[in-house]
C-alpha cells in the first residue's frame, strides 16, 4: 500500500495511504469462501508478493487474509509488516512477544496461522511463512480460519499435531492437496519452503503464473456466486429462509443446495469461534 503523505500535530502522527475500497480479503471470503476462479486470482497475487519479499530476504511472519487488502482494480495488497524480519540486516530485531521479563523473538504472528516451531519459540523463517501461506489458502477457499476450535490452547494443540481438518466436500481435491503439501509439521518438507515457484507448478494453479499476477484483471463472478456471497454475509437474516426454500425446490441444481448447506455449517462454526484468529504478537 502506497504512502502518499505523512504529517503530525502535538499528539498524533497521520498517514495518507492508498485507498483500497475492496476491504480485506477475509471480508470477501468470510463464511462463504472465495469462488475458485476469484480465489486463484487473489492467491496468485499473494504468492507473487511473498516471493518478492523472499527475494528481498524479508520474512513477513503474520500472513493471513486479514492482512491482504483489495485495491480498486481487484488487485491484492499485502500489509502489516510490524512483525516482519529483515534477514539481510540481522542487527535489526523484529517484533517479539513479551513474557514477564523475557522477549520471545520467534513467537510472533496470529495464533491460528503460526507454525509449530513458531508456537514453541524455536524459529520463524521462510519455512514458517510457507506454513502460514498454506493456512491462508485454506482460509480464503473455505471461509473459515484454520485450526479453529475455541481457546488458544486448543488451537495450539491442533497445530502441534500438524494435521489440518478438512470438513467433507468443502474443497476440491487439488486445493486440499496444495494445502496439505504446505501445512506440514516438518518445516523442510513443506511445498515452497525453499522456493515458492514449486507452488506455482502445483495443479491448483494450472494455467496461471505468479509473475505479473497483480496486473491481471479480476475474474467476473457468476450471478449464483454473487447471490451466495450476499446470503452468506447476512446469514442471520437470510440463511434459514434461503435454505428452506432451496430444499423445497426439486428442480434446483444440486450445487446451490450444497453451497447453502456448507455456508450454514461454516456460519455455525464461526458462531462457536467468533474471534476466528487472534493476534498473538506484542510489538516490543
Amino acid at each position: 500500500v502506497k504512502l502518499h503523505a505523512s504529517f503530525r500535530d502535538e499528539e498524533w502522527h497521520y498517514f495518507t495511504l492508498e485507498l483500497c475500497p475492496g476491504g480485506e480479503l477475509w471480508s470477501l471470503s468470510r463464511a462463504v469462501g472465495c469462488p475458485e476462479s476469484l480465489g486463484r486470482h487473489c492467491l496468485c497475487q499473494v504468492f507473487e508478493a511473498v516471493q518478492y519479499l523472499r527475494d528481498a530476504r524479508i520474512v513477513h511472519r503474520d500472513l493471513k487474509a486479514e492482512n491482504v487488502l483489495i485495491g480498486p482494480r481487484g488487485n491484492c495488497k499485502l500489509i502489516d509488516f510490524g512483525s516482519a524480519r529483515d534477514l539481510a540486516n540481522p542487527q535489526v530485531k523484529g517484533a517479539g512477544t513479551r513474557n514477564f521479563k523475557t522477549v520471545m523473538e520467534e513467537y510472533v504472528g496470529t495464533s491460528n496461522f503460526m507454525a509449530p516451531e513458531v508456537v514453541k519459540n524455536l524459529s520463524s523463517d521462510f519455512r514458517s511463512d510457507t506454513w502460514s501461506l498454506g493456512c491462508l489458502v485454506f482460509q480464503v477457499l473455505a471461509g473459515l480460519p484454520p485450526f479453529h476450535g475455541g481457546s488458544i490452547v486448543r488451537v495450539y494443540k491442533k497445530i502441534s499435531k500438524g494435521v489440518l481438518e478438512f470438513p467433507s466436500k468443502w474443497l476440491k481435491d487439488d486445493a486440499v492437496d496444495l494445502i496439505q503439501s504446505m501445512v506440514v509439521k516438518d518445516p523442510d518438507a513443506r511445498l515452497g519452503a525453499k522456493d515458492l515457484r514449486e507452488v506455482e507448478e502445483h495443479p491448483f494453479f494450472r494455467g496461471l503464473g505468479f509473475k505479473d499476477a497483480h496486473r491481471r484483471p479480476a475474474p467476473v463472478c457468476t450471478l449464483r456466486e454473487m447471490c451466495l456471497r450476499q446470503i452468506g454475509l447476512r446469514w442471520h437474516k437470510f440463511g434459514e429462509p434461503a435454505l428452506t426454500w432451496a430444499r423445497s425446490q426439486p428442480s434446483l441444481i444440486p450445487q446451490v443446495l450444497a453451497s447453502l448447506e456448507r455456508v450454514a455449517e461454516v456460519s455455525d462454526l464461526l458462531v462457536l469461534d467468533p474471534a476466528g484468529s487472534r493476534k498473538t504478537c506484542s510489538h516490543v
